[in-house]
């Protein structure tokens, strides 16, 4: 099973007081029709999971004590991938002006604003529309995404206003006949798992997410350390170059004994960083001396190799 179909039967499962039902209801209608419906002499509404069928009975009966027509797509059971249509035939207008759907005498595709006026309204309808609408990808593949499909422009930018003040800055952008609104930044989808009330998925999309997130900085601070270790390599590559130039035209000999002594270390640890060799200077000869001390001798010995004419 996939994340994204876990999150959505999480939201499924959960019990809702009836004001937010109806949001929910009401987002999950919308979603679901592809064209203006009609409404006599009965009103259907089809899903492609049979969760989502359960769920849009369950709230009808809940909220209306209605019984729905089930109809499995000509299949003998249920699948995951049937075609499921729900068919009601009694008290349809009232249905539907009760969850805000239904006004100036025929079904309206925008809900009213009065009925999902406080927070936890506004959350029950975002999460119908997820159900039916949103996907997201398992949080431990490559790239992070979550996004809600919409038939127009309107209905994107609707449900865009409706997570703005909740911190969700909903991307939208047009995708063959549909408008995608999309997020890619993690802490983003988190957010919206938490509007949602997906509350296992967030601990599940959490989880994974700071292990990945670890993993990465580890390997960025493993491949940190790898490219000190090389500029570190290259650098006493080139100074016990030099210190051995001076060394062949017999000039070190004559030269102060701090930079001997620093000479004497970079020859016997080409590999040490400039920390390595304060390090090592202070146990050979009792004197503690710094990073940039170390690399002002080197510097000083460097010069003096390259005054030598060959």
């Amino acid at each position: 099973m996939s994340f994204s179909l876990d999150v959505k039967k999480e939201i499924a499962s959960y019990q809702l007081e009836p004001n937010l039902a109806k949001a929910q209801l009401a987002a999950m209608i919308q979603a679901s029709l592809k064209e203006q419906p009609k409404l006599e002499p009965s009103f259907k509404v089809s899903f492609s999971q049979i969760f989502l069928a359960k769920r849009y009975v369950q709230l009808i009966k809940q909220l209306y004590g209605v019984d729905c027509e089930i109809d499995y797509d000509g299949k003998q059971n249920f699948t995951k991938t049937s075609l499921t249509t729900i068919t009601i035939a009694s008290k349809i207008k009232m249905i539907l002006e009760d969850v805000g759907l239904y006004r100036d005498g025929q079904y309206q595709n925008k809900i009213m604003l009065s009925r999902i006026m406080s927070e936890e309204e506004k959350r029950a309808y975002v999460s119908g529309w997820f159900m039916i609408k949103g996907s997201l990808n398992d949080p431990s593949t490559s790239n992070y995404h979550l996004e809600f499909r919409f038939r127009d422009k309107e209905m994107a930018e609707f449900i865009q206003g409706l997570m703005k003040p909740f911190s969700i800055h909903l991307k939208l952008t047009k995708r063959r006949h549909e408008i995608v609104g999309y997020l890619k930044a993690s802490d983003q989808i988190s957010d919206v798992l938490r509007l949602v009330g997906a509350h296992q998925g967030l601990l599940v999309f959490e989880d994974v997410r700071i292990h990945r997130d670890f993993h990465n900085s580890l390997t960025r601070l493993d491949n940190c350390e790898v490219s000190n270790e090389m500029k570190s390599m290259e650098a006493g590559n080139k100074q016990v170059g030099y210190i051995n130039k001076l060394i062949a035209n017999r000039r070190l000999d004559h030269m102060e004994n701090r930079l001997q002594e620093v000479a004497h270390l970079r020859l016997k640890y080409p590999e040490h960083s400039l920390r390595e060799l304060a390090e090592e200077y202070l146990l050979e000869y009792g004197q503690s001396i710094s990073k940039s001390g170390i690399k002002h001798r080197l510097d000083k010995l460097e010069d003096a190799a390259n005054r030598i004419k060959e």
